[in-house]
């Protein structure tokens, strides 16, 4: 669930930074109720960094392969193996999942 959602999240940001033209009016564009997907230039509120915690090493290698094949914003994803609170005491946002 979480690479989907974080893919998901790099795919939005990737296909706002290639609008060119007059469509950059507003700074968020809604698709469906609830959901919204920033447009126009960067700036302070969009995500330009993205801490990805694991709990082991081998989940690092695979996920590496995955998030590699996003284009120029897959380079904004730090992948770590057991350093979850180092990780959050760098992030302004955390989404947690747990798996059972």
């Amino acid at each position: 669930m979480g690479v989907a959602v974080l893919s998901g999240v790099i795919e939005s940001l990737d296909s706002s930074s290639r609008l060119q033209g007059d469509f950059q009016v507003a700074k968020w564009e809604s698709h469906t109720p609830g959901t919204v997907t920033p447009v126009g230039t960067a700036d302070a509120s969009l995500p330009a960094r993205f801490i990805a915690c694991v709990s082991r090493e081998e989940s690092v290698k695979r996920l590496r392969a995955i998030f590699g094949g996003l284009g120029s914003l897959g380079a904004s994803i730090e992948l770590v193996a057991g350093q979850n609170v180092k990780s959050v005491e760098q992030a302004d946002v955390v989404l947690l999942w747990y798996v059972v």
